[in-house]
């Protein structure tokens, strides 16, 4: 079982993290790329405001409507490096 799950498991590289509210507490989101997707060039979450700033605004959209409208706020979009814990 331990094998199958290696084999379907995909490389990701976090390159920042949008930073939300959700129930009065903090709900960070960190955004991935594909090494070999479509993103895979983006190296930061810098890059991707300044080569492709719809895509992060999709993403903040999504992130403040997924539950329920209102339920999440968006308070900043972390750059640099990003620590999860």
């Amino acid at each position: 079982m331990k094998q199958e799950k290696e084999e379907n498991s995909k490389e990701v590289r976090i390159i920042g993290a949008l930073d939300f509210e959700d129930k009065k507490e903090e709900d960070i989101k960190f955004i991935g790329v594909s090494p070999s997707g479509t993103f895979g060039h983006i190296q930061s979450i810098e890059q991707l405001l300044l080569e492709k700033p719809a895509v992060l605004e999709i993403l903040k959209s999504w992130f403040l409507n997924y539950k329920k409208p209102g339920k999440m706020v968006f308070m900043a979009t972390l750059i640099g490096k990003v620590r999860a814990g």
